[in-house]
């Protein structure tokens, strides 16, 4: 029994006699994510949240390797975890509100997208995707205000204009979505 309590011991500091800290296994998976090796990155990303729970930073991660892999359910799982431990982090909204889009609850999404514009008014891509959002469930006053003030926070990229037009087009305003074209 004294051997079993022994090995047990051994067993459950193995990562501490090896310095590995959860900081590391995030760097690690990062690194594997980095080489597309979802399946590696999110082993490393479960041993920094057993090392430590609260690393939001390492659900966010996770989340993004779930959703790389398809898992959306998983990474929404993750990114509200993230949440949960941050309030005010923005990216996690953004990155949840980007998985329900794929799972076609456009209007969630778009719940998610307000909040990291309101936590960064001026998150470009949170913009873009909340148009994408309200152009999918029709709202397309909304969708078009929302690519302009994509366009005002980057007027050289051609994303909110390709969103404005589609969304204009969709209106019948054919003369007007060419000129976003």
């Amino acid at each position: 029994m004294r051997t079993i309590f022994i090995l047990a011991i051994i067993f459950c500091s193995y990562d501490r006699i090896l310095g590995q800290t959860s900081y590391d296994f995030l760097l690690s998976g990062i690194s594997k994510s980095n080489q597309q090796d979802f399946l590696g990155a999110i082993r490393d990303y479960n041993q920094a949240i057993a090392l430590d729970p609260s690393s939001q930073h390492a659900y966010n991660n996770r989340g993004r390797a779930k959703a790389l892999l398809g898992d959306h359910r998983g990474a929404i799982v993750d990114y509200s975890k993230a949440i949960e431990l941050n309030p005010a982090f923005f990216e996690a909204y953004y990155s949840r509100g980007v998985q329900k889009a794929e799972l076609n609850d456009h209007r969630a999404a778009i719940i998610d997208f307000s909040e990291a514009i309101r936590i960064d008014p001026a998150y470009f891509e949170a913009f873009v995707n909340r148009g994408n959002a309200r152009r999918e469930v029709g709202d397309f006053t909304l969708s078009i205000a929302d690519y302009n003030k994509a366009i005002e926070i980057s007027p050289n990229s051609p994303i909110g204009y390709y969103g404005r037009g589609c969304t204009t087009i969709r209106l019948g305003r054919k003369e007007s979505a060419c000129l976003d074209f």
